[in-house]
Formats: structure tokens, sequence, C-alpha cells
């Protein structure tokens, strides 16, 4: 199994570290890192106002940067809306469709449901929850796991009911590595809005799912889709992908420079998509680290990437099985072979160690995890967890990495219980 760790540059320059953090954030190929660095030094500029060379020469650019990787995400440009980050993209969808909804298309009193697994990242869940603070009509209402943490997409028909108006899930779990099937999920959207002849709307966070699987946006019959770039081995840059409809009826979360037509004094008119989304000076250098990362990506293709993962992920599921037995893991427990819904996230708890003693003596052994409730408190909650331990694998972890892993553990184990 090749490794690509020799691409980026942290591990030559930290050689000792084993990082298993990529679900928080990847690290940066040396492509990455040389094509940002060429663009600052030979044609940075401003944006689609300048008539000089480097100007458009930048503008050209990002424009390009943005065609590709919609592409690369399987829809049109005018679909692609650059953000900071994917919970910049998720506030700016959530907050301006329910806008919509109660403006233009609930004039009943009846509730405005929003339908979403329990184990919703904070990204997802707060721009929703902060709405039916300030508007009681609009209501939560979760699907629950089973006593696994593992969700089952016939779970979403039993509980959309002709209230429902907004669907979020996200296409892997950041917690369990649970991976959705939101093609059936987006079919029995479908059906439901024949059913009760009324509008629905799919949101897919797929902040955990685009560095690790393809993602054909137009097919999935989803009106949007949360994607960050600094999972990808960019950083600084989002995006936000939203369907043809959904693209005339949304409002701008933050309004500026650039994205209108004309100001009057007590007028205005904006632009189309994706221009009115995206005020002010855009993370420039940024979208050229983000284009980067997808060409990096598409030169390496998802099915090494998945064999690669799918290896790893299945050795180390086998290792806590038969070192580790004390140790609890949140999700499929099918390890033999990897099931089709799991990703290469492993989270995990022991029932007298802390979490937080855990990643801090790993931390002493140069191992890089995640601790906490991943910003899905209420998944936790359910649980009775204070936290637990996360493991990311990508596609520079080796099974030297997982070795490692499993060796610390059953060391910190021993300090504990002995």
């Amino acid at each position: 199994m090749r490794t690509y760790k020799n691409d980026f540059p942290i591990f030559t320059n930290n050689p000792d570290l084993i990082f298993l953090d990529s679900a928080a954030s990847s690290q940066k190929p040396q492509q990455v890192l040389d094509d940002i660095t060429y663009f600052c030094k030979n044609h940075y500029a401003n944006v689609h106002r300048g008539a000089y060379s480097l100007s458009l020469q930048s503008t050209h650019k990002i424009e390009t940067a943005r065609q590709e990787i919609a592409e690369f995400f399987g829809t049109k440009k005018q679909n692609l809306i650059f953000t900071k980050n994917a919970t910049e993209a998720s506030n700016l969808f959530i907050s301006g469709i329910l806008q919509y909804i109660q403006t233009y298309q609930n004039s009943t009193s009846e509730p405005i449901e929003i339908l979403m697994p329990l184990s919703e990242h904070h990204s997802s869940l707060l721009p929703a929850l902060i709405k039916t603070q300030y508007n009681k009509q609009i209501i939560i209402r979760y699907i629950y796991p089973n006593s696994s943490g593992i969700f089952h997409e016939t779970d979403f028909e039993k509980h959309i009911t002709h209230n429902t108006r907004l669907i979020i899930c996200a296409h892997i779990s950041n917690v369990t590595g649970q991976k959705f099937d939101i093609h059936k999920i987006s079919h029995i959207i479908q059906q439901k809005k024949k059913q009760y002849n009324m509008p629905l709307y799919f949101a897919v966070d797929a902040s955990q799912s685009a560095p690790h699987t393809p993602i054909t946006f137009d097919s999935l019959l989803c009106d949007a889709m949360f994607i960050t770039g600094h999972k990808l081995g960019a950083g600084g840059i989002g995006a936000l992908l939203v369907s043809h409809t959904v693209s005339n009826i949304l409002s701008p979360l933050c309004v500026g420079g650039g994205i209108v037509h004309d100001v009057h004094e007590h007028e205005y008119s904006f632009l189309e998509s994706p221009t009115r989304f995206e005020a002010g000076t855009p993370s420039i250098e940024n979208i050229i680290g983000f284009h980067s990362a997808i060409e990096y990506l598409k030169n390496i293709s998802f099915e090494k990437i998945i064999q690669h993962e799918k290896q790893l992920t299945q050795y180390a599921l086998e290792q806590f099985a038969q070192k580790l037995p004390h140790f609890t893991l949140l999700g499929d427990k099918n390890y033999t072979p990897v099931a089709p819904n799991k990703s290469s996230i492993i989270s995990f708890y022991h029932p007298t160690i802390h979490h937080s003693d855990i990643a801090i003596l790993l931390a002493e052994k140069n191992i890089a995890v995640r601790s906490g409730m991943h910003c899905a408190n209420p998944f936790h909650h359910y649980f009775k967890l204070k936290g637990t331990v996360r493991a990311s694998f990508w596609i520079y972890n080796t099974h030297s990495d997982i070795d490692a892993l499993i060796q610390a553990l059953q060391e910190i184990e021993k300090m504990f219980v002995s």
C-alpha cells in the first residue's frame, strides 16, 4: 500500500509525528503550498474590478478555479458559492431558506419542522436551533440512533411529516464515521414531496466526505451542500453548492461591495448567483489553494484513496477488537470486511479513563487525536458520554501509525487499570 506521506512537508519537518486528526483538519501537500506561493509572487491582485493585467490574471485564475472545483463536485460553476468554510455555507443556506419559507411558503399557523439526525455537527444544528429561539413556529425534530450510534435511512421516511420543510444530514458523521446513503435519502424525500404536495428542502453536510469519496451534486437531488477546504488539504476557504432553484430564492447572508448592479439612496439591485453571495474581496489565494488541492486529489484518484482508507480502517478495527477489548467504539461493529457505510473515522472511549487523559497521554507520544464531543454534544449527551477520543485516517497514514496508536492505548490502559 503506497503512502503519500512524502507529499506533505509537515511530516518531513516533524518526522516523529503520528497525525490521526484529519477529520478536524488535514495537512497540506507541497503542491498546494507551492501553487499558493507562486500565485502570490507572480499574479496576485484584487479581482473582478481592475482593468490592469494582474487583476485580469487573478480574476481568470479564480474563475477557472470555480469552474474546475464545481466540475469536481459534479455541478455547474454558477451553483458554487465560495465561503470561508462549511460553517459559513450552512449559515448562508439555513438562514436564507428558512427566511424564504416563512415569508413565501408558510401562510398558516402550522409549524415549520426541521428534521435532522441527532449526530449533526453544531455548524448545521446551531443555525437552525437559534431560529427556534426567535420564532416558536420553527421546531426541530430529531432522528435518534440505535444503541450502537447508527442511523438507518428508512428512519427519514418514518419522521417526515406534512409539516417538514427542511432536512439536514451529514454525508459522513464526524463522530461515528457512518456514511449515509444520500441517494436513498433523496429518493425518500422526493416521494414524500409528491405524497404531501409540499415544498421540502434537503441540505447535505459534505465536510467529512469530500476528501474521501466522489460527490456528484447534481445527481443527488439535494438543494444545498456544505464543503470546507481545510479538510481537503487547503485552508481558509469553503463552498456552498446550491441548486438553480435555490440560488434564485436565497438572500445573501452578508452584503457589501461587488454584489450589486447598482445602488441608489433608497434602493439596490443584486447581481446573479454566485456573485451576489460573495460580498467584499474574496480569499483569493485560498481559492487558488482549494483548486490546487482538488487537482492533487484528482491526480491520485478516489479509487486509490478509498482502497487505501478501507485497508487502514479495517486493520484499525481488527486491532481494537483483538487488543483493546475494554474500549468501546461508537458506530458500526461489522469489522471484517469494513461495512459499506463505514468511513475512516473511529471514535472510542474507555469505561474508567477520561477521554482527555487519553488524548493528553497520546500527545506525549506525539500521536495527534481529538478528544471531546466533536461539536456533536446532543449525540454524546444521548449516550450519557462526557466525550470520546477520535482517530481519523487519510492518504498519508500507514499501518505503522495504527500500530503506534494501539500500543500506546494498551500502555495507557495499564497505567490506569493495573
